[in-house]
């Protein structure tokens, strides 16, 4: 793991809630701390709906969490002012999930591209120009394509443009929220290759979000699983897929396609039922309701991170 001793990025007890409907409010996310290091990427895994995205709109401020502290380059982003948060916002960017409807179908990609720089106001437009078509050649895309509309563009070209959008103010901390879902096998293998090679250009450090594990697994230095708004376990890439500790992590990883090798790991257990509903998520530990080895105290007492190896945590009553 790349860790240079200080936390790029640090959440503390973050918590994400909506209104719903009947007065109901939708727990996105419960209590969620960790640290991305300078230099490093941590992969975020769960399933669709596990609050992932809304936990990283939550560090972007759009919106910011309901409590709960995000602390980026040591400072507080809640505690920033309008013109603060501004001043500081092009070090973090973010990559969203639907290439296609990220972008303003009515805007220029050369424009699109420029937006964050035409924000903060400090070039001109030629030295914008100049910019945007150096960072194109840069994501794979022909400079002499400036003026063309999203809808010119395959679902990777868009994830191409977005990528530019976001590293065109070259931050410091790019979050990717499921940057390949969308898109075909093929195309997934180039965007990711794309993203590896502008993390060593740039020495970005990366929170990148996905619900597929085999996504995750050469990208990341660290893991982090996620289930119903909650934490499940968090270890280097390396020593998650050879030793995963949580029952929900042998599931995922038990879901995983093997062509070559359909009976690897025989000893994982698939999660049994649906997700259950983040307007009411079952007391004790939220996985206990499809969890294989559930037993008495995970009905009444939620599993707090335990450290079961140096920088392997897990939250489950088996190993505490």
């Amino acid at each position: 793991m790349k860790n240079k001793n200080r936390p790029l990025l640090e959440l503390s007890n973050i918590v994400v809630e909506f209104n719903a409907d009947h007065g109901e409010k939708i727990h996105a996310v419960s209590d969620i701390s960790f640290a991305i290091f300078k230099g490093e990427t941590l992969g975020l895994v769960g399933e669709s709906g596990c609050g992932k995205s809304s936990l990283a709109r939550a560090v972007m401020q759009l919106p910011g969490p309901a409590s709960g502290k995000v602390t980026f380059c040591s400072k507080d982003l809640a505690q920033l002012s309008k013109k603060e948060l501004l001043k500081i916002r092009p070090r973090f960017q973010m990559v969203f999930q639907d290439s296609v409807s990220a972008l303003n179908p009515k805007r220029s990609v050369g424009k699109t591209i420029a937006m964050p720089l035409k924000v903060t106001g400090n070039l001109s437009k030629n030295e914008r120009h100049t910019l945007v078509e150096k960072m194109m050649s840069k994501v794979g895309l022909d400079s002499e394509l400036f003026n063309n509309k999203p809808h010119q563009f395959s679902g990777g070209q868009c994830q191409r443009i977005q990528i530019a959008r976001a590293l065109i103010t070259e931050p410091e901390l790019l979050i990717c929220d499921e940057p390949v879902s969308s898109l075909d096998v093929s195309i997934q293998a180039q965007i990711i290759n794309l993203l590896e090679t502008m993390r060593k250009q740039y020495d970005l450090t990366m929170l990148f979000i996905s619900h597929d594990l085999a996504v995750v697994k050469n990208i990341s230095d660290r893991i982090a699983v996620m289930y119903l708004g909650k934490l499940c376990e968090i270890a280097p890439s390396e020593q998650l897929y050879q030793s995963c500790a949580h029952p929900y992590t042998s599931a995922l990883f038990s879901a995983i396609p093997r062509v070559n090798h359909p009976q690897a790991f025989p000893k994982l257990q698939r999660c049994i039922g649906e997700l259950p509903s983040p307007t009411a998520p079952p007391s004790g530990c939220r996985f206990r309701t499809r969890c294989p080895k559930v037993k008495e105290q995970c009905v009444f007492e939620e599993p707090k991170l335990y450290e079961i190896s140096p920088g392997h945590t897990v939250a489950c009553h088996l190993f505490q």
